[in-house]
């Protein structure tokens, strides 16, 4: 039994599910063809011995959803019913990220305001030992259209958008009577630091979520881009793989 999958754009062991420190584990594997996708969500209770597969599977326009649900597995079995649904998306996990290095853009490529904002993410990245991350074109022109969206309806609304049919981190701002640099977004981002406690992985009082996005050890590409007229401004930062998996803020938030 191949005990190798792929979840984002690394390999892990299988049985590290039945590892791990947590009491629950969430995993995502999505695959996408022409317009439609599936994605198997898998959540593990290490404590009550319980493994549930949601299974989406739908278009563009709407989803369906089944769900599996398995109850007092010995550790093969965990192992089986895991790579029973995994082993489906393993070509295209790799696909995805081989046509991610395959467009990797000169810096020159992207404007100033996205190399302003790729400098200020890995400014504050570098202060939490993790590695850089890049500009992705087409992370950009996904934001881009849903930057322009923003200032058509003047809201800030998440959008959920999914890049090559998989969840992407997506934090927002706004401002209005100056255009921001490229840096100032990220800084009010970062700025939620405060309200963060790195022991716990958890918020003292406030919003986090932008902040743990920027940092988050496993994001690896970025879409920046800014939309504005008549000195209102909207700004959307698109992260992949995505960022704020609940059980994982320790290992990927860290502390120096």
């Amino acid at each position: 039994m191949g005990k190798s999958k792929i979840y984002n754009e690394y390999h892990i062991e299988t049985n590290k599910l039945l590892e791990s420190p947590q009491t629950t584990d969430i995993y995502e594997i999505s695959q996408k063809e022409n317009n439609s996708f599936t994605t198997y969500l898998f959540i593990y209770d290490k404590q009550n011995a319980h493994l549930s597969i949601s299974i989406y599977e739908g278009n563009d326009n709407s989803y369906e959803s089944t769900s599996k649900s398995i109850t007092n597995l010995g550790p093969e079995e965990i192992v089986e019913n895991y790579n029973e649904y995994s082993a489906k998306c393993l070509d295209y996990r790799k696909e995805i990220f081989s046509l991610i290095e395959q467009s990797d853009a000169n810096l020159d490529d992207f404007t100033q305001f996205q190399q302003e904002g790729l400098r200020m993410n890995n400014k504050y990245r570098e202060t939490r030992h993790v590695q850089e991350i890049k500009l992705n074109k087409e992370l950009c022109e996904i934001a881009q259209k849903y930057a322009d969206h923003l200032l058509e309806i003047k809201n800030m609304q998440y959008s959920h958008d999914r890049f090559k049919g998989t969840a992407m981190g997506e934090n927002l701002y706004t401002c209005s009577g100056f255009k921001p640099d490229g840096g100032e977004p990220v800084t009010n981002w970062y700025d939620e630091i405060k309200v963060y406690d790195f022991k716990s992985g958890r918020s003292k009082g406030g919003a986090i979520g932008h902040f743990t996005q920027v940092i988050w050890k496993d994001s690896k590409y970025l879409g920046m881009v800014i939309s504005g007229k008549d000195n209102e401004y909207f700004v959307v930062a698109n992260y992949f793989p995505e960022g704020n998996w609940d059980g994982k803020y320790i290992e990927n938030v860290l502390e120096k």
